[in-house]
């Protein structure tokens, strides 16, 4: 049901009335003369009047005012009316007061004095106060008045006279707590200057803990004065500094790396203190939001950072800038010297760019193995003096380090170094020459068939030499070494490997059918996968019977649409539709030679999403590598259903829409598929959430004791916080209940069952109003 108007029908009649003088006639024949409403109406119809006149001067430019005889009755009706109002008018009706403030503003033009007196009289102004008198002989009169001394309005001096709580024998109160919003900390900067230790470092504990301030002036040099301030010692350690509370990582996190470093500077010691050690190197990360390539998966590289899906430019930047970091720092940090320096050799290396300075400083770094020589590990060297394999530290791309890890990279390099300069003179004195420089050195020329091998043989002794014979290699280089591999949909993939005393490389292409695998898992492909009685889309045979046993070959591999068969390759291709690693997949690529085998997994391309939340629950929009939004032949797997895109006309336009649960999930597993690819993603699937309100009016002027009153209910329903329409809601299911108490404590109830509300319409209901005052809900 419609809401009926509570608009007075005369008051409608007289606001759509076009002219003064309709208005006029309607006042008169519609009241009756010598009532309230009747001298409201007139004095409306003045004012308007005076307005129009006022209006009127204005347009023209006229600053002089000269009334009209018009004007001069509506200000003598007026004036009348608010000096000598009738027995009959009531002064307090609604809207008078509007009336006299207007009428006193207009009355301005006409009569200043009287409305300068009004208005002296409504706002309480009085204007007795006088300047205090000047002693001439204690002032100098020559001095302009418009100079002010700053001493009076300095922050400091306002704040001891006009806070009595930082108030405390002329030193500022230790206790800070008052003022922990960081709006009214950042006003109370300039008193720093004048703080106590106690004061100042409470307050920069404060200021600091919740929030970065980067633009308040000389924060670094206030934030030194309360860690150092009154220090007992002249040079003290980092826990020994009065104020080392303040060097936290709460705090530390919030000063940007230009202070953090400026810190340093001032205060040297503060690098004994690990928290501000890491927080400078997270400063020095790259933001993942600045690294992106869109060519990756981003989902992915915000569960891991440390995966290729960063720029290399900015992973170098960062990786360089650590280092040069933590070769200022004192021997305590060897793990972490360590460890960065490790993730920097590494770096370069799968890019085939061999730091050798570098390197040369990390092989002196001493480390729990047999390669080192004695000159290098004294007996006496104290455990603390050795690296840690396995040191865990919170900053991006620096991972964990194990020994492993050190011997392949260790191996890499000198392998390197000894093809590039036929020499390993460079170590000497630092590894260990009989038992390892040397038989690695040999190694490294036979298989490399450099020299001669009878030469290197002495150096290898019958147990290298056997080995070295019967040993087979199967290995990725360096640069290939990564077990999963992302690339874009377009380019061309290239594998290189090492081989040595293999006769045979057999290559077989797999391609994962990812939303089998997906469906049936739920989780993401991995290189583990069994592969045992799958028969590969393609595999080639590569033979290299001329190979002698003891020679290292590196091969480079492509994965085209189509590969040659050659003298020494044969291929074999399961089906004719096989285009080789094109397009958008996933493929797992399986190299065999004897006994010895490795495994890649190939990702090309990949699918992430958007999602909003509507009425009719979750909205995704796909996009795919290069952040472009797909519109066909793409759908949803979720929970073992599937949700294609457009099937809701409203939906039509390549969104997908997935309805709310019966059970909230924040880690959903849902899977994007498109053309043939599916991703696996997560997300936080909501449950359906109802939520109906209502607004309530009450015209006052139908409050009468006693009698029946007209409630307004302007209703709105909600899905997971999202407006919805009225028409969802079953008919006849909603119910008005309208509860009141009077002043004596006595309620009464009325329930209205199937209350009638309709879109864009407000709902009317009747209640009865208590007898005596009290309230209604």
């Amino acid at each position: 049901m419609a809401a009926a108007s509570f608009v007075n029908p005369f008051t409608e009649q007289f606001a759509f009335a076009t002219s003064l003088d309709a208005r006029r006639k309607l006042v008169a024949s519609e009241l009756v003369a010598g009532t309230t409403d009747h001298y409201i109406y007139n004095a409306l119809v003045d004012l308007q009047l005076l307005q129009e006149c006022h209006d009127a001067r204005v347009a023209t430019g006229t600053s002089t005012v000269d009334p009209t005889p018009e004007e001069q009755t509506a200000l003598k009706s007026l004036r009348s009316l608010l000096e000598t109002p009738p027995t009959s008018f009531r002064p307090y009706a609604p809207g008078w007061e509007e009336i006299s403030r207007k009428f006193h503003l207009f009355n301005y033009a006409y009569d200043p004095q009287s409305t300068l007196e009004y208005l002296k009289k409504e706002l309480g102004l009085s204007f007795d106060h006088f300047p205090a008198p000047v002693d001439d002989e204690e002032h100098d009169l020559s001095v302009s008045s418009s100079i002010l001394d700053p001493a009076l309005i300095d922050t400091a001096t306002l704040l001891r006279n006009q806070i009595p709580l930082l108030a405390q024998e002329s030193t500022y109160n230790s206790t800070i707590e008052e003022f922990e919003e960081s709006l009214v900390l950042r006003h109370l900067w300039p008193a720093t200057a004048t703080m106590d230790s106690v004061s100042l470092r409470s307050y920069m504990d404060s200021l600091l803990r919740d929030r970065p301030h980067p633009r308040l002036s000389n924060l670094t040099a206030r934030l030194h004065d309360a860690i150092v301030k009154f220090s007992r010692t002249e040079v003290p350690t980092a826990t020994e500094l009065p104020g080392h509370s303040l060097i936290t990582a709460q705090i530390l996190k919030n000063l940007p790396l230009s202070h953090l470093l400026e810190l340093r500077t001032l205060l040297p010691v503060i690098t004994e203190n690990s928290d501000y050690v890491l927080a400078v190197l997270r400063k020095l990360a790259p933001r993942i939001d600045a690294c992106l390539m869109q060519r990756y998966d981003t989902s992915s590289l915000l569960k891991d950072r440390e995966s290729g899906a960063l720029d290399q430019a900015e992973q170098e930047r960062f990786l360089r800038m650590a280092l040069e970091f933590v070769e200022t720092l004192s021997q305590t940090y060897l793990d972490l010297r360590f460890t960065i320096l490790h993730a920097w050799l590494k770096f370069g290396m799968e890019r085939n760019v061999w730091h050798e300075e570098e390197f040369l400083r990390y092989v002196r770094i001493p480390k729990h193995t047999s390669w080192y020589s004695v000159t290098v590990l004294p007996t006496n060297i104290i455990p603390s003096d050795y690296v840690t394999f396995g040191r865990t530290f919170d900053v991006p791309f620096i991972r964990p380090v194990s020994s492993a890890a050190d011997q392949i990279l260790m191996t890499e390099f000198l392998t390197h170094h000894f093809l590039q300069y036929r020499s390993y003179e460079a170590f000497v004195g630092i590894l260990d020459l009989e038992a390892y420089l040397k038989p690695l050195f040999a190694r490294t020329m036979i298989m490399a068939r450099i020299g001669n091998a009878a030469d290197w043989y002495p150096l290898l002794g019958a147990t290298g030499i056997q080995a070295l014979s019967t040993n087979s290699e199967l290995a990725f280089t360096p640069q290939s070494a990564h077990a999963n591999l992302r690339f874009a949909p377009k380019d061309l993939v290239k594998l290189n490997l090492r081989l040595k005393n293999i006769r045979t490389l057999t290559i077989r292409e797999f391609r994962v059918d990812t939303l089998a695998y997906y469906r049936q898992t739920q989780k993401e492909f991995d290189e583990t996968i069994d592969l045992d009685g799958l028969t590969p889309a393609r595999e080639r045979v590569v033979e290299y019977g001329d190979k002698p046993s003891v020679e290292r070959h590196e091969e480079a591999f492509e994965f085209g649409e189509v590969v040659e068969e050659e003298a020494n390759v044969h291929v074999k291709v399961e089906g004719d539709v096989y285009q080789g690693l094109k397009g958008r997949g996933v493929w797992v690529v399986d190299f065999v030679g004897g006994r010895q085998n490795c495994r890649a997994v190939v990702r090309k391309g990949t699918l992430r999403y958007l999602v909003k939340d509507t009425v009719a629950g979750h909205l995704f929009t796909i996009l795919d590598e290069a952040h472009r939004r797909v519109t066909k032949d793409c759908s949803i797997w979720i929970a073992s259903k599937s949700y294609l895109v457009g099937t809701i006309a409203s939906y039509a336009s390549g969104d997908i829409l997935l309805p709310y649960t019966t059970r909230e999930n924040i880690n959903e597993v849902i899977l994007l598929t498109h053309s043939g690819f599916t991703a696996l993603r997560h997300f936080h699937h909501k449950q359906e959430r109802y939520g109906l309100g209502a607004g309530f009016y009450v015209n006052p002027e139908a409050i009468m004791k006693d009698k029946k009153a007209q409630i307004v209910v302007h209703p709105h329903l909600t899905i997971n916080n999202q407006p919805a329409p009225l028409a969802i809601l079953e008919a006849k299911s909603v119910q008005l209940t309208i509860e009141s108490e009077d002043s004596d404590g006595v309620s009464s109830t009325r329930v209205i069952d199937e209350f009638v509300i309709n879109e864009g319409e407000c709902g009317l209901a009747e209640f009865r109003i208590p007898d005596k005052r009290g309230f209604t809900s």
